[in-house]
């Protein structure tokens, strides 16, 4: 697990294998849904969005973009399980 702040906020990504963890000054803010299937990568965290990629089975490379205040997708790709 890392932890990487959200540039323009108060907020720290704790970034896990699958899913986002948002820290703010009173505990968790939110947690995402699972987003991927292994290896979640942050590649931008901003007041604009968080963009992160990871392996999505039937994808090369996708980005996903969530909401840096409530952790809901926002664009991308999203993991399908069934």
């Amino acid at each position: 697990m890392n932890l990487t702040p959200v540039t323009g906020t108060n907020t720290l990504l704790l970034i896990g294998y699958v899913d986002l963890t948002a820290l703010g000054q009173g505990g968790i803010e939110w947690r995402s849904e699972r987003l991927v299937l292994d290896d979640l990568t942050v590649l931008q965290a901003s007041s604009d969005g968080i963009i992160c990629t990871g392996t999505i089975p039937g994808e090369d490379a996708p980005r996903t973009a969530l909401n840096p205040s409530t952790g809901h997708l926002m664009g991308g790709p999203k993991l399908n399980l069934m």
